[in-house]
């Protein structure tokens, strides 16, 4: 089975990486934190601690015809790394939330107020 590769383990990436393990999937994610590497690993995901995502991290970590799931903040420096480490045949999609929460850093959840500019107005 394909494995799926979560880089940036947040809430996103979790409920991600959660869903492919209960498909039989075999999951391998990033985050930060390593309490929270410590408990998405006992939730049967493969997850390592890493400070910074580096070409290196990511070659070392990534399978070839792996999908993956990026779902870290963009900076205007990771993503040129980690697009440059993917090796041939992996398939990847980069989802953020940067666009609905804008300046909004930490844990996003459900209970996250949205930016004003992602208000929509009510028509009748």
């Amino acid at each position: 089975m394909t494995a799926l590769v979560v880089l940036g383990c947040g809430f996103t990436g979790a409920a991600a990486a959660r869903m492919a393990v209960r498909e039989g999937r075999p999951v391998i994610a990033t985050t930060r934190d390593p309490a929270k590497a410590q408990a998405l690993t006992r939730e049967g995901i493969d997850t390592r601690a890493v400070p910074e995502l580096t070409e290196a991290v990511v070659r070392a970590m990534v399978p070839a015809g792996a999908q993956v799931l990026a779902t870290f903040p963009p900076d205007g420096a990771t993503d040129a790394r980690v697009a440059g480490a993917l090796p041939d045949g992996c398939r990847s999609v980069y989802v953020s939330t940067t666009g609905v929460y804008g300046e909004r850093r930490g844990v996003i959840d459900g209970d996250t107020p949205v930016h004003t500019f992602c208000t929509m107005a009510r028509t009748t």
